[in-house]
């Protein structure tokens, strides 16, 4: 199964991202990513050592989120653009739902 898998991995053609990807997006997430750890820095140190006495609690749960999130993003970003539009529609309301779930 596993053989099977990195076959079918290998099979993907290797496409030049550098053309496809919106330069000027990718920075501004990533400034807001760093924007993101430095307050939550700024803000957390003190609460965290006097909660868990660790100063770097808060930061460091942020950023094992942040790397999963980040392998999860390229992940996704790697399925094709059809596939999401095929399944757009089904998509929708479970998105809706999520959001509400947030409120």
């Amino acid at each position: 199964m596993k053989l099977m898998l990195w076959e079918r991995f290998e099979a993907l053609e290797q496409v030049d991202w550098s053309r496809y990807v919106d330069r000027d997006l990718l920075l501004a997430i990533m400034a807001l990513l760093g924007i993101g750890v430095v307050m939550l820095c700024s803000a957390s140190l003190w609460v965290a050592e006097k909660q868990f006495g660790d100063a770097f609690y808060f930061i460091s749960r942020q950023l094992v989120f942040l790397a999963l999130s980040l392998v999860l993003a390229l992940a996704l970003y790697q399925v094709r653009l059809n596939f999401w539009q095929r399944l757009g529609a089904r998509l929708l309301p479970v998105v809706l739902l999520l959001l509400v779930l947030v409120l």
